[in-house]
Parts: structure tokens; sequence; C-alpha cells
């Protein structure tokens, strides 16, 4: 930035971004559970898949880098 110089922010509702992310990968995982075995009690289905946790974890990095950056 240099003096006289104007920057503008629009917030997306970060909340939201963790929110969308969770649901995402929710029904991601979900869909991965085999049909034939009764989904568990907790409702929480596991990535098992190594590609998919990797993108799942680079999905919650970006999620938390924007909202270090928009701190």
């Amino acid at each position: 930035m240099k003096e006289g110089q104007l920057a503008f922010m629009i917030h997306s509702g970060s909340r939201n971004i963790g929110k969308y992310i969770g649901g995402v990968w929710r029904d991601k995982a979900k869909s991965t559970w085999p049909q034939q075995q009764l989904y568990p009690q907790s409702g929480l289905f596991p990535l098992a898949d190594p590609e998919m946790i990797n993108d799942y974890l680079q999905a919650e990095a970006t999620a938390a880098n924007y909202g270090f950056v928009n701190h």
C-alpha cells in the first residue's frame, strides 16, 4: 500500500465457509460409505481414502488461510 491508495475488503461471511466445507466433506464421506453397511450411530462418516483426506485437509487449510489473511 502506498499513501493515497484505497483498498477494499469484502467480507463474504467466513463462518459460512467453514459450514460449507464441513457440509461438502460430510456429504462426500457419506457418499463413499459402503451401501451394505448400516450408517454409524454417531452420524459421523470417516474419510478412508488418502486422496480424499488430503483434499479435505487442503480445503480446511484454505479456509484457515482466508481467516488469517482477513484477521
